[in-house]
């Protein structure tokens, strides 16, 4: 990797381009592309959807979220996602809590996309 000092820190000397192809900005544009299948890019997409909790639980809305915490008190219920559902301050799309809530709402996971989306886009904290 080249890379030069500038003001006592170091820069990356490769340029950042948008590929329209797979909708991501590569870092390193000279390198030789590998052409992503329909299944890759959807996973580099579900990788970076993340939202708050606050966005998350706007988004769902009060019946959804009513029935989230419904599911949270069943004894059944595994502890992590217990916490997740009380406690985390990030939502990921990926995570496994975060797909059993989607599983008690009898979402699919284009639904669970969809609810990221929307989800980001609401501001607040």
């Amino acid at each position: 990797m080249t890379a030069k000092l500038i003001l006592g820190g170091v820069t990356n000397m490769a340029r950042k381009v948008f590929n329209q192809e797979t909708q991501v900005w590569d870092t390193y544009p000279d390198l030789p592309r590998v052409k992503l299948t329909p299944e890759q890019v959807l996973l580099d997409a579900r990788s970076r959807m993340t939202c708050t909790s606050l966005q998350g639980k706007i988004a769902l809305g009060s019946d959804a979220w009513t029935k989230v915490l419904s599911y949270r008190d069943e004894p059944e219920t595994p502890f992590s996602v217990k916490v997740t559902i009380d406690d985390s301050p990030k939502w990921n799309r990926l995570s496994q809590d975060i797909s059993l809530i989607g599983w008690a709402l009898y979402y699919t996971d284009e639904q669970m996309d969809e609810l990221f989306v929307k989800a980001m886009k609401i501001k607040g904290e």
